[in-house]
């Protein structure tokens, strides 16, 4: 299978995954992601003007299920193989 991050190809775990742009589908969204260990904030203590759009959390989600329904990474990985050959 393909692998969705280039981190996978390193076969390493990171501390922390910075998303953007894409992951939205077309809607203003970037996803942070890190460890448990790494989270200090309470539920509601990290607050802005941009956080929590509804309809974009709803796209980003979308747009992951799609991702991974289509299998896209690894359709991208066998396009690749092939264009190497």
């Amino acid at each position: 299978t393909g692998k969705m991050f280039a981190f996978e190809h390193a076969e390493i775990e990171p501390d922390v995954i910075v998303m953007s742009k894409a992951v939205g589908g077309g809607l203003p969204l970037a996803v942070l992601g890190f460890k448990r260990e790494f989270d200090a904030w309470s539920p509601g203590n990290h607050a802005g003007t941009f956080r929590g759009n509804q309809m974009a959390m709803a796209t980003g989600l979308a747009t992951l299920e799609v991702l991974q329904r289509q299998n896209l990474a690894g359709q991208a990985a066998k396009r690749g193989d092939w264009l190497k050959e």
